[in-house]
């Protein structure tokens, strides 16, 4: 993990963790006056608190680490490409500030409910079913950001298209540029005679592009295209087969996307091999 991105989290941890706290304080004061103290509907409105505190941790953590990187990969073109440990080693930080930040909020939780036995396996349940889903977020997250290096996608360079600023002000990423890098690859299929496989990713990404969503989501979503599509490059026995369908989870899921992806996405999934 770059030194930028570990200051930039124990920086934002502190203010994140207050705020929950506060909107936890507010749900006990809401819920108190309610008679609902302890439900089932009080666990879960802490829980979703506590899962949104790690969410906006992880994605200010990747904001920070993905415009740390590419700025430096303006500079050192390669340098953490051909470093073979430096992707294994973020992928074991983040997982043990998951785990971290995990049980920290777990303990938490349920010194707020210790007394309500009722509530523990709920409690429980929950934690390990968010765990499971935010540990496939997280390595999907770095396995976009080493394939976004390793094609150079980011790198700061004359554009034509929205600057979406992220991190606060740690730096500005072009939506120009992973567009104009979806509609090269776009013609890139038509050339090898696939033009039904073209339009369906023309039409995904034009969805997107217009939909009424805010730019952080407008990217993510454009950058898991890209992802998408350049697999078709590479044999489908070596294609990131995780990746992929996690990729399919995100995109199916977004509201924006559930008529276009219905119309375009079992195709794609087909003609990748994904059964």
């Amino acid at each position: 993990m770059h030194n930028y991105t570990k200051l930039r989290t124990e920086e934002l941890k502190v203010n994140y963790i207050q705020k929950c706290e506060e909107e936890w304080q507010q749900h006990s004061e809401s819920v108190n006056k309610a008679g609902r103290y302890g439900s089932s509907s009080h666990v879960l409105l802490v829980l979703e608190s506590g899962f949104k505190y790690i969410d906006n941790l992880f994605e200010e953590l990747f904001n920070s680490e993905k415009s740390a990187l590419l700025s430096e990969q303006s500079q050192l073109p390669g340098y953490y490409i051909d470093d073979p440990n430096y992707f294994d080693n973020f992928k074991k930080e983040t997982s043990d500030l998951l785990l971290r930040e995990l049980n920290e909020l777990q303990s938490k939780v349920l010194k707020h409910f210790g007394n309500l036995r009722p509530q523990i396996d709920t409690i429980n349940s929950k934690m390990q079913e968010y765990e499971k889903m935010k540990r496939e977020s997280v390595n999907r997250r770095i396995e976009l950001l080493q394939e976004e290096l390793r094609m150079g996608i980011g790198i700061p360079q004359p554009s034509i298209g929205t600057t979406i600023y992220v991190g606060g002000d740690v730096g500005v990423i072009n939506t120009g540029q992973i567009y104009g890098s979806i509609q090269v690859n776009i013609e890139t299929l038509k050339e090898s005679n696939q033009a039904e496989l073209a339009e369906a990713f023309n039409r995904l990404t034009e969805a997107i592009k217009d939909s009424d969503v805010d730019d952080k989501t407008r990217y993510e979503q454009m950058e898991n295209v890209d992802f998408l599509i350049t697999q078709f490059k590479v044999p489908q026995e070596k294609r990131k087969h995780g990746v992929i369908k996690a990729i399919e989870r995100f995109l199916s899921n977004a509201a924006n996307l559930t008529t276009i992806w219905e119309q375009v996405g079992p195709f794609i999934m087909k003609t990748l091999g994904i059964g």
